[in-house]
């Protein structure tokens, strides 16, 4: 059956065929609000995650504030990551201070840290998986 003239075919670079790559911005946010909150966390998941795990481009840059703080062996937590932000002149393109809020909002038990980390790093695997193919 002939599409009407007025419809064009599909095409493989039409909107439908775009598949967002794997993340999830909840276990993101959820996985840096408990951080932010318990910043004695990081120690746990430090050597799972690095910047470039985060979909999200304010998430790397929230991650890599942390990461900044770690290796200055300052304290991790809301206050000291908004500082560095500020340094590293990125506070107001991650959201600031009212995203950093949001994000410690959005905190659950840091029982569940190991668990949300595992699954950004399954999720930036499965990215780079695909990348590659």
């Amino acid at each position: 059956m002939a599409l009407p003239a007025s419809q064009p075919p599909r095409q493989a670079s039409d909107q439908s065929s775009f598949r967002m790559p794997p993340h999830s911005i909840e276990f993101e946010k959820a996985l840096l609000g408990i951080i932010l909150i318990d910043g004695s966390c990081f120690m746990r998941i430090r050597d799972l995650l690095e910047e470039s795990s985060f979909y999200r481009p304010a998430h790397a840059l929230i991650f890599g504030a942390m990461i900044a703080l770690d290796n200055s062996h300052e304290p991790i937590d809301g206050v000291y990551v908004s500082e560095q932000l500020k340094r590293m002149g990125k506070l107001e393109s991650v959201g600031g201070l009212l995203y950093l809020m949001e994000l410690s909002e959005a905190a659950s038990s840091s029982a569940n840290v190991e668990y949300y980390a595992r699954a950004v790093h399954e999720k930036a695997l499965l990215r780079k998986v695909i990348s590659l193919g």
